[in-house]
């Protein structure tokens, strides 16, 4: 136990502390997938889903229907969760991407598109 939390894995507990303080919570890892359309994205996120421990993080969608789906999660679950929709597409993917040790200003990035949805 650390600060009367439970330790249940690392995400639980970031996440945790982020409802409690207000700090972004940092992954080890983004991924990326494009598709078109708001149906693929769902199909994708949710393979991604079920095959790592990753959380989803956010998506922007652009003109044209391109839809850019964010994950979050350690280096190894991102790559996994990204290249299990890469290798067996779902739906047709146009590109994938896993940024490891994201940059600051990479994860301003994703806060703002993270902003933009709600």
């Amino acid at each position: 136990r650390r600060s009367g939390l439970r330790l249940v894995n690392r995400m639980t507990i970031v996440k945790l502390k982020e409802e409690r303080t207000g700090i972004v919570m940092a992954y080890g890892a983004y991924g990326g997938v494009e598709v078109v359309g708001e149906a693929h994205a769902v199909l994708v996120t949710d393979r991604m889903l079920k095959t790592a421990e990753v959380e989803y993080v956010t998506q922007d969608t652009k003109c044209g229907g391109h839809a850019l789906v964010f994950i979050g999660g350690s280096v190894s679950a991102v790559t996994a969760a990204v290249e299990s929709v890469k290798n067996d597409p779902p739906c047709p993917v146009e590109q994938t991407a896993v940024i490891s040790n994201p940059s600051q200003e990479m994860v301003d990035i994703v806060e703002m598109f993270k902003a933009r949805r709600k």
